[in-house]
C-alpha cells in the first residue's frame, strides 16, 4: 500500500458569503487545491491523470491563516503565471534533439541570460544563479554582486527554483518528455523520491556529514 503524503495546508477565514477553505499547493497540477478547513484525509481535485495524489488522496496540514489562495503559491519565479509541464511539453522535440546532437558528436557552447522584471537569470554550462534585484530602476544599468540570491549547478534544481515544482517531481518530468516515455504514478512516484533522496545525500556529503 502506498503511503498517503501529507501537504502543508493554510486557511482562508470565514468572510461575509464564503465558508473557511484550507488550501494545498498541488505541484503535480501547479494549482492551488481547495478543501473544507480541517485537517485530515482528502480525496485530490487533481485533474492531471499522471498525478499520483489521484490514487491515494492526501492528508492535509493546516499550518495557519492566509488572505487569500494565491498567497498558498510557491514563492519562485514565475510559479503561477507560468506552468512547467506545459512547458516542458512543447519544449520536448527541441530537448530530444539537444540531447542527441552532443551523443553523436556535435558540440555547442550553452550560455543564457535572461531578464524578469528586476531580477536577472544567468545560465553557463551547468551553472547558474539568480539576483533578484539586479534592476533596482528603471533604466539603470545591472548591478552586480559577490554572491547571487540563489545559485546551483544543475538543471533540475534551476527548474525546481523559477517554477515551485520540488525537485524528484521536475525529474520525473523531464525524463518523461526528453526520452518520450510515460510512467505510472507507482513510478513517478517512485523515480521522485529516489531523485529527492539523491540530492538529500549529496547535501550530507557538502555538509561533511555522514
Amino acid at each position: 500500500m502506498r503511503p498517503v503524503p501529507i501537504l502543508p495546508a493554510f486557511v482562508t477565514p470565514a468572510a461575509a458569503g464564503r465558508v473557511a477553505q484550507a488550501h494545498v499547493w498541488c505541484q503535480h497540477c501547479e494549482t492551488v487545491h481547495s478543501h473544507g478547513a480541517f485537517p485530515g484525509h482528502r480525496a485530490a481535485h487533481c485533474y492531471r491523470k499522471e498525478s499520483p495524489y489521484r490514487a491515494t488522496g492526501y492528508e492535509l496540514d493546516i499550518r495557519g491563516e492566509v488572505a487569500s489562495p494565491d498567497d498558498v503559491v510557491p514563492k519562485a519565479l514565475y510559479a503561477g503565471r507560468h506552468r512547467l509541464r506545459s512547458k516542458l511539453e512543447d519544449a520536448a522535440p527541441l530537448l530530444r534533439s539537444a540531447l542527441l546532437a552532443p551523443t553523436l558528436g556535435a558540440r555547442g557552447k550553452h550560455h543564457l541570460e535572461k531578464r524578469l522584471g528586476r531580477v536577472r537569470i544567468s545560465v553557463v554550462g551547468l551553472s547558474w544563479w539568480i539576483d533578484l534585484d539586479a534592476f533596482p530602476d528603471a533604466g539603470a544599468k545591472p548591478r552586480l554582486r559577490d554572491r547571487p540570491d540563489h545559485a546551483g549547478r544543475d538543471f533540475v534544481s534551476l527548474l525546481s527554483t523559477l517554477y515551485g515544482v520540488a525537485r524528484g517531481v521536475v525529474g520525473v518530468w523531464l525524463l518523461e518528455v526528453a526520452a518520450g516515455v510515460s510512467f505510472n504514478a507507482a513510478g513517478r512516484d517512485g523515480i521522485a523520491a529516489a531523485i529527492e533522496a539523491a540530492y538529500a545525500s549529496e547535501a550530507e556529503g557538502r555538509d561533511g556529514r555522514p
